[in-house]
């Protein structure tokens, strides 16, 4: 059994966007966007649901094994991932994954209120706002961000090697939020 250097498991880059827009005097816009790279993280949450042949990538191969045993038109990491005869499922390392992403953190849209709309108040708005709307990637775990501490998990095997996991875990939530502020 020999440990071997894959990467970082935390990012190495980062970088973020955001912007404010005004438009037409009365309608603003803001959003932010983030990238985290150059890390990986460990995809437990894929590797433990395929050994129990609930993982949703899996589920097309592991259905052609066992009902006609054609699995010639699948890739080798398809095949290590998913096979359900278990050998492979001693090796996590099938499991880690590049953790690379752009999330949008961010976007509202206000929309300042004439002073007619407002016969009892001297300002307001109404804001629509979105967060955590989008992931792009192509970690294949429910979310590349996530972090569990795997050095308490150190008789899982390799994965208390690891350092960081994806187990799992809820991403966090798709929200919205309407707003109505007025001052008098």
């Amino acid at each position: 059994d020999t440990l071997s250097l894959i990467g970082p498991v935390f990012p190495t880059k980062q970088y973020s966007i955001g912007t404010s827009i005004s438009l037409l005097g009365n309608l603003s816009l803001d959003a932010l966007a983030e990238f985290q790279g150059g890390f990986y993280n460990q995809n437990y949450t894929g590797y433990q649901s395929a050994r129990r042949g609930a993982w949703y990538q899996c589920l097309a191969f592991q259905e052609a094994f066992l009902n006609s045993g054609d699995i010639s038109g699948y890739t080798a990491s398809e095949r290590a991932r998913c096979a359900p005869n278990g050998t492979s499922w001693y090796d996590i390392s099938w499991w880690i994954e590049k953790g690379d992403f752009w999330k949008m953190r961010s976007i509202t849209l206000t929309y300042k209120l004439p002073e007619r709309m407002l016969p009892f108040g001297k300002s307001g708005s109404i804001s629509l706002a979105g967060r955590n709307l989008f992931t792009f990637t192509n970690y294949t775990g429910t979310d590349p961000e996530s972090n569990t501490s795997a050095d308490s998990f150190s008789n899982v095997g390799d994965a208390g090697r690891f350092g960081r996991r994806d187990y799992y875990q809820i991403p966090p939530g798709r929200t919205f939020v309407l707003t109505l502020r007025t001052s008098f």
